[in-house]
């Protein structure tokens, strides 16, 4: 705000244009609305106590952001003459000088009789207006002040706060984030034999497999094959593979077809399976094959 502007809203600063003041029965039920700005925005619904003034609608009507008052050095404070004023961010603090006692606004020995309620007034303002507005908001994100989970949330910085969400891997509130339970808790597909490169050997058979979550790994490569194997791979007569492709992060636990391969037919047989991907690597919810001698392949 310039030096005009603040001229023209806050005029000497303790000469606010005062509303008769409210009687008890008024001050205990009345709420003063303020807005800001020709967009109406809510600020403040300040319960007034008895004694208080009404605010002066000038207040409500600025069309400013306020920088920091300082009210000590300003001397729009109600601190006594015997108590030191302390500036805060929005406010400011009274504190009695050695030798005197009280709250700071009034100290044993203060004669003060200069009028607070103009004071209060300004003050009550200032404070509901730096409360709901935040005149200067504060990045939590790129300050690093938040407490969003450290490298599995994001931070979106909001005016006067901010918002945290889990990375779409994640689940949670955004500031505790986990791996859903399939990522976590899965059983093992670690077979050499498993494998699309290995060729024959014995016959094996996922007929009782599951159902259940699993992961490839080991000798058994990283992920299911997701194109037709040759025949009498993976340890097996009729060995299968994923159609459909893997899904992303974002796509979450998503339905997939598995084929088995019998001669020349890619898709002899086939069974229907769940997918998620875990971000570093797939799990699989697999159930028993249809019949003997099928077996999901693994690969890299």
């Amino acid at each position: 705000m310039t030096a005009a502007h603040e001229d023209k809203y806050f005029p000497a600063r303790l000469n606010v244009p005062l509303y008769p003041e409210l009687s008890e029965e008024e001050a205990n039920v009345m709420q003063t609305k303020l807005y800001i700005d020709e967009e109406k925005h809510d600020i403040s619904y300040a319960e007034l106590s008895s004694g208080i003034c009404k605010i002066s609608y000038l207040y409500a009507k600025l069309h400013y952001i306020l920088p920091d008052i300082d009210e000590c050095s300003s001397n729009a404070h109600s601190c006594g003459v015997n108590a030191v004023c302390n500036n805060t961010v929005g406010s400011y603090a009274c504190a009695c000088k050695a030798g005197y006692s009280g709250d700071g606004r009034k100290c044993t020995g203060d004669l003060e009789e200069r009028d607070t309620v103009n004071d209060s007034c300004v003050n009550l303002f200032i404070l509901e207006y730096r409360r709901k507005r935040f005149l200067v908001d504060i990045d939590e994100c790129a300050s690093g002040t938040d407490d969003c989970h450290s490298s599995r949330a994001l931070c979106t910085n909001t005016v006067g706060s901010f918002n945290c969400s889990c990375n779409s891997s994640y689940i949670g509130d955004g500031r505790t984030c986990n791996l859903p339970s399939e990522c976590q808790n899965y059983g093992s597909l670690n077979s050499g034999s498993r494998r699309t490169s290995y060729y024959w050997g014995n016959h094996y058979c996922d007929s009782s497999l599951g159902p259940g979550w699993f992961r490839f790994q080991g000798s058994a490569g990283t992920r299911m094959a997701t194109s037709c194997p040759p025949t009498y791979r993976c340890g097996t007569y009729y060995p299968g593979w994923l159609s459909g492709g893997h899904s992303s992060v974002a796509d979450g636990q998503v339905t997939r077809t598995v084929y088995f391969r019998r001669g020349y037919n890619c898709y002899y047989y086939s069974r229907t399976i769940k997918v998620r991907n875990c971000g570093s690597y797939y799990v699989y919810y697999l159930s028993g094959t249809p019949t003997c001698n099928l077996r999901y392949c693994g690969t890299n």
